[in-house]
């Protein structure tokens, strides 16, 4: 099976390398390996003696491996990766070529998903040249079905193949590619706003969840509710949002640590000393300063960016069903959260102007869509503050 679907801008998609300005290769990340893999990097390490050969030994470990990998790539105390260079630039890479690489630092952010029969190949959004790909673009983003692209991934490998098995017991994931289109085409009705077009969104899919949960594995995605003003109280949504950057913070680097105390600070969030221990305080005619400054900066640079941002996100995540272990309604509620938690973040470093703003949006969506421990804290926050529901979501989506 050689056939694959993808975002029609992916065969364009090229690594800026030691000209990112947010090196993933210096993103305190421990990369997974291979059996074979590791094996290939240790074979170089032996054939080239000296310095490459002392760094490849201090950057391979088994021990604390991802769950699922034989071995990894660890970082150094300064979160890069012992065989980058101050440039930017791989060591490995340039005295051994590509193909002695892992396939995540081969491919990265590309991700390569067997789903029901066919390849599904997408670009992460958590990389400065994936932005600048859907920056510049005006025509919405459509789903080409044609060969596999040859781009690093073997093609009996990726990043996650659907079981049979779950196939079998959940037949609705069969629909993904046509429950999409019609997601997609939601998200691209350009005379909305972006907050009432995931509203529509949000609607359509909890009526879908319902009905899968009611047996009707059938059901189409459809927009019911005519378009609404979206209203609710913005400073609930703004302490739900603060507190979802909050588990950022804990989670993140010295780096992202700064980055989202800028964005607090910027955005009138205060966390102070009460008596019953630390206290939120919130300014929201600060956010609302800020958020203007946004929406001028967006205006002037990427009109179209959230829509295509949504929309391929929304291909990536695999949405309406994420890995197929979680429900519709689950996988909504956090594309909706991070869909919130990215215009605060694009709000707070608005003022710093375009290039800090795509920084922002590169931070926010590698953490929040590469982290297996921020989705299920997210929702269950959103259900604590009773967002759970699309109109609960309303004030959310405003931000």
């Amino acid at each position: 099976m050689n056939q694959s679907i993808y975002p029609d801008y992916y065969e364009q998609f090229a690594c800026l390398m030691g000209s990112c300005r947010l090196n993933c290769c210096r993103e305190n990340w421990d990369i997974p390996l291979m059996k074979e893999e590791y094996e290939a990097i240790r074979a170089a390490a032996r054939k080239n003696k000296g310095e490459l050969a002392d760094l490849i030994g201090m950057a391979l470990a088994k021990e604390g491996s991802p769950a699922g990998a034989y071995a990894h790539i660890r970082h150094g105390k300064d979160g890069a990766c012992p065989l980058c260079t101050t440039e930017g630039l791989c060591r490995l890479h340039a005295a051994c070529g590509a193909e002695v690489l892992g396939s995540v630092c081969r491919t990265f952010p590309r991700s390569h998903v067997m789903w029901n029969g066919r390849h599904r190949q997408a670009c992460s959004a958590g990389c400065q040249a994936t932005i600048e790909l859907l920056k510049n673009r005006e025509a919405p983003i459509a789903f080409v079905k044609g060969d596999f692209v040859a781009d690093g991934w073997a093609m009996n490998r990726g990043t996650y193949s659907l079981p049979e098995k779950m196939l079998a017991d959940r037949p609705m994931l069969r629909r993904l590619e046509q429950l999409q289109e019609d997601m997609a085409a939601v998200l691209q009705q350009r005379q909305l706003s972006m907050s009432a077009r995931m509203g529509q969104l949000a609607d359509g899919l909890y009526r879908l969840d319902k009905a899968e949960k009611e047996g009707q594995s059938d059901a189409q995605f459809a927009v019911a509710n005519p378009p609404e003003t979206f209203a609710g109280d913005l400073r609930d949504a703004l302490a739900a949002v603060t507190l979802f950057t909050t588990v950022f913070y804990q989670l993140g680097s010295t780096q992202e640590q700064d980055f989202i105390r800028t964005v607090w600070d910027n955005c009138g969030v205060r966390f102070q000393q009460g008596k019953m221990g630390a206290e939120l305080r919130l300014d929201q005619t600060c956010y609302e300063e800020c958020a203007a400054k946004r929406e001028a900066l967006w205006a002037q640079n990427a009109p179209n960016l959230w829509e295509h941002l949504m929309v391929n996100q929304l291909f990536q995540d695999r949405l309406p069903f994420g890995d197929g272990s979680t429900t519709v309604w689950e996988n909504t509620l956090y594309f909706c959260a991070v869909y919130a938690i990215l215009r605060f973040l694009a709000a707070g470093a608005a003022q710093s102007g375009w290039p800090a703003t795509e920084d922002a949006l590169v931070r926010g969506l590698r953490k929040y869509t590469h982290s297996t421990q921020l989705m299920a804290r997210t929702v269950e926050q959103l259900k604590r503050r009773g967002m759970d529901t699309p109109q609960g979501l309303a004030a959310l989506l405003a931000l």
